[in-house]
């Protein structure tokens, strides 16, 4: 009798380990983290900006204490190799800037592009700038179709803002009076001069 339960005690501790060790593959032959293989885009000269958050605790109103949380870490590092892969120039900041606080994960959960960007510190930059940006330059609002929209949040955050008037396009000019109008409404007052928008609260 003592030499089964011996026997089962060894088995255990043995079986445990290897459980432990394929927990990763049984949990992606299961659905979590699939691997897809998509089509790699060339977008070279192009940039991306992934902001993140700096919220690294869970606390009622005016609490400092709680349980630790922060970023789901492959809601980033999974589009981020994606966007290196494609060519693109891969720019990572917080809101208010500064450090960017994980989730607590357990190993098991973690994908291949979490452990990648983990111990790829010397490729992988964020930025820790927390001066207030409030210029949005010709060359980059001219790169997103909306571009107009950063005009907004800058205004909300910050209380001025200088911004490129977008330009054109194939389609034809792109008209922000809407946009300007409606931010006027709200309380903000602008001038437009030599192709940007001097705006403020």
């Amino acid at each position: 009798m003592i030499r089964v339960f011996r026997n089962a005690i060894i088995g255990i501790i043995l079986i445990i380990p290897l459980i432990l060790l394929s927990l990763p593959t049984m949990l992606t032959f299961f659905g979590l983290h699939p691997e897809y293989k998509e089509e790699v885009f060339a977008l070279n000269d192009k940039r991306a900006l992934i902001i993140a958050t700096n919220h690294g605790v869970l606390n009622k109103p005016n609490e400092t204490n709680g349980k630790a949380t922060g970023l789901f870490l492959s809601e980033l590092s999974v589009p981020y190799f994606r966007f290196i892969e494609s060519g693109i120039t891969v720019d990572i900041a917080s809101i208010k800037g500064g450090k960017i606080p994980l989730e607590p994960l357990p190993y098991f959960i973690k994908t291949n592009e979490d452990k990648e960007f983990l111990n790829n510190k010397k490729a992988v930059k964020i930025t820790k700038n927390k001066k207030q940006k409030i210029f949005a330059s010709y060359s980059l609002v001219k790169t997103m179709r909306a571009g107009i929209l950063v005009l907004g949040p800058m205004i909300s955050k910050h209380h001025k803002s200088v911004t490129s008037l977008p330009g054109g396009c194939l389609i034809g000019a792109r008209p922000v009076n809407y946009h300007l109008n409606v931010l006027k409404k709200l309380g903000m007052k602008y001038e437009i001069k030599k192709g940007y928008i001097y705006a403020n609260t």
